[in-house]
């Protein structure tokens, strides 16, 4: 009893429509992959940015009656005699307080900022970007400082 089986013209005309499709799919495989890594970079670059910030409003709302001292070097609050400072170096951002320092941005992410006053107005530009450079997010925040 013969058993059944591929002839090699089967086995050849099955494996090319195999590699056809596989061909045909490749690329919509690779947007769709593509796509959820940059939307991922993007979603972490955003949460960066929103932490950062909120923190930085949030002790400056502390420190309005306080003490605000901002220079190139970074942004200093000071409350009740302790210092609390944010800064840029290596391309992170750092808080540094009396618990001591710590990286606010993810281990993906370069930072850069500048800050500028205007009439008691604060505004910090942020500037994050993953190590890869693919993916980038320019973003602002202010906040102000209360007139005596």
């Amino acid at each position: 009893m013969k058993q059944p089986a591929f002839t090699l013209i089967e086995i050849t005309v099955y494996l090319s429509l195999f590699i056809l499709i596989i061909i045909a799919l490749y690329p919509i495989i690779d947007n769709i992959v593509g796509f959820t890594f940059s939307w991922e970079k993007n979603q972490t670059l955003q949460s960066d940015f929103r932490r950062i910030s909120a923190e930085i409003q949030r002790k400056a709302l502390e420190a309005k009656n306080m003490g605000l001292l901002i220079n190139p070097q970074g942004i200093f609050f000071i409350i009740q005699n302790n210092t609390t400072s944010y800064y840029v170096s290596s391309s992170a951002i750092y808080r540094n307080d009396p618990l001591g320092q710590v990286i606010l941005t993810s281990t993906n992410t370069v930072a850069t900022w500048t800050v500028t006053e205007n009439d008691n107005l604060f505004l910090i530009k942020f500037f994050l970007q993953d190590k890869e450079g693919r993916t980038s997010l320019q973003a602002t925040t202010t906040f102000g400082r209360l007139i005596p």
